[in-house]
């Protein structure tokens, strides 16, 4: 998975200096032990970098770009100001669906990628392009910055920026999705010719795009776990006097690097930029059952809590508890068993294009690309039921994998009970939203139905899904090498492919 920012924040119990993970739900303060969690509301989390940038530095850093210029009389600095340009942060699972060659395939991915909320100041910070563990993140606060300097107003909304991210995703999956391509050189081949050897040199094709030769008949980018948030980051304006006019320079607030000239005009007048946005602030509140009002142990980045005092299960949900019942699959008295959990979507598929509307195994049998063989045993009758493990995955790739091959087997496990020894129990946490998990399920159907014919087309491109119910439940695996198994349906899920959190 990607290497999260570090954010830094002081712990409102004690006050004492806390860093940890951007996208952590729940930490500890390592001062006080109080537990908490970030509270946001409704609004998109903003952090900002600030620039350790001084006076000396930044008149350092203006006069070696100047002697690089060939500038002989140095002109005056005559105004410094630190300009907050805002970046829309984007990280989550991608999924590209494509239909190709007589076939269907899915390409997922865990991305990351920032791109402007404010296209109108220094174009080329388009990006920030850094490897998120060189900087810390410091929550944004509307009162507490006020006078670090003009922070810009977003001008790309969220909507924008969602659609943004997915054009950036279509694009990178697009690589991904281009066939192996052969080597320029060609092949030295050793062939014989009766009794003597010869170099033969076989011809090798010009690099090509099959998907050229074949247009595809369809391709959507799908995204499930995705999260925004903004990052104000420092661009430095330098304005200076020289003999006959002012000249301005913007330079990285962190680096020091030039990224562009400016005449600097309309900033010494006085002009100053609008303030970004209303108040904002992100507390810190926490983290207590809801029902006894005992700490709950931090979890990371997961979001199911369970109370070991009165032993109830609590979905962390925007800013607050929804009560979750425990549903734990018997595998009798095996103890070397991991329990993962997995969102259970009953679910009914519809596409008018298509003409197609199925709720039951018969109608998935009767659809799906050698279906009526696979599901010969199962009871046509049996609603439709799809499974979407409730983990965020570094491998997405896999995990939707497994998650098409344990629905397409459509097989009843034994009935789910909730477990008085849960805490007894080796599983692991849920770090995937039911309704991020929700919008898996349109890669997952592409990748389950497995056709490539003008009827799966338009199902592909006009399908709807109703979850008609949805249940969260600990499905038994066994450790073998380098995979989890499955215990009811014997399928393997890489180890390596998961973010593992064990009570």
């Amino acid at each position: 998975m990607h290497n999260p920012f570090i954010v830094s924040i002081k712990c409102p119990e004690c006050g004492a200096p806390l860093r940890y993970p951007e996208g952590t739900y729940t930490f500890k303060c390592a001062y006080c032990g109080s537990v908490l969690r970030t509270e946001a509301g409704a609004r998109d989390l903003k952090y900002i970098i600030t620039s350790s940038l001084g006076q000396r530095d930044i008149a350092l850093a203006t006069k070696k770009i100047l002697l690089q210029k060939g500038v002989k009389k140095l002109p005056v600095i005559k105004r410094i100001t630190v300009v907050y340009k805002p970046f829309w942060y984007f990280k989550g699972m991608i999924y590209r669906v494509f239909a190709n060659n007589g076939k269907t395939d899915v390409i997922g991915k865990t991305w990351s990628h920032s791109f402007e909320a404010n296209n109108g100041f220094a174009p080329a910070l388009s990006t920030l392009g850094v490897k998120t563990e060189a900087l810390t993140l410091k929550p944004y606060d509307s009162e507490e910055y006020k006078d670090s300097g003009v922070f810009l107003p977003l001008t790309v909304d969220r909507e924008s920026a969602r659609n943004t991210a997915a054009g950036l995703a279509q694009r990178n999956t697009e690589m991904d999705a281009s066939l192996a391509v052969k080597s320029d050189a060609p092949r030295k081949k050793r062939i014989s010719l009766w009794n003597s050897e010869l170099d033969f040199i076989e011809p090798v094709q010009e690099k090509t795009d099959l998907r050229m030769k074949t247009p595809e008949a369809f391709s959507r980018v799908y995204m499930a776990g995705e999260k925004f948030f903004i990052i104000y980051y420092p661009v430095i304006n330098v304005i200076c006097k020289g003999p006959e006019e002012y000249s301005g320079f913007l330079l990285d607030g962190v680096s020091r690097a030039l990224l562009e000239e400016t005449d600097g005009a309309s900033v010494i007048s006085g002009e100053k930029t609008p303030e970004a946005a209303a108040q904002y602030r992100i507390r810190l509140l926490t983290h207590r059952c809801k029902n006894c009002g005992h700490d709950l142990a931090p979890r990371d980045f997961d979001i199911i809590y369970f109370c070991g005092n009165c032993c109830r299960l609590w979905l962390l949900k925007g800013d607050g508890y929804l009560g979750v019942k425990l549903n734990v699959l018997d595998a009798g008295s095996n103890r070397n068993i991991l329990y993962i959990p997995m969102w259970a979507f009953d679910v009914a598929l519809e596409s008018e294009k298509a003409g197609v509307a199925m709720d039951s195994v018969g109608g998935l049998a009767g659809f799906m690309k050698m279906g009526e063989m696979i599901l010969r045993d199962r009871d046509p009758a049996v609603g439709l039921r799809l499974f979407v493990p409730a983990l965020v995955s570094r491998n997405a790739g896999a995990l939707l994998k497994f998650a098409a091959n344990i629905s397409r087997m459509q097989k009843e496990a034994p009935p789910a009970s909730g477990s008085p020894d849960f805490l007894r129990l080796k599983v692991m946490n849920v770090s995937l939203p039911p309704e991020e998990a929700v919008d898996m399920l349109y890669p997952l159907v592409c990748s389950l139905i497995g056709r490539v014919d003008p009827q799966a087309m338009n199902f592909y491109s006009d399908l709807r899904i109703k979850v008609r119910k949805s249940e969260l439940v600990w499905r038994p695996f066994t450790g073998s090498g380098y995979n989890y198994i499955d215990y009811f349906t014997r399928l393997s899920l890489p180890r390596r492919s998961l973010d593992v959190n064990v009570y």
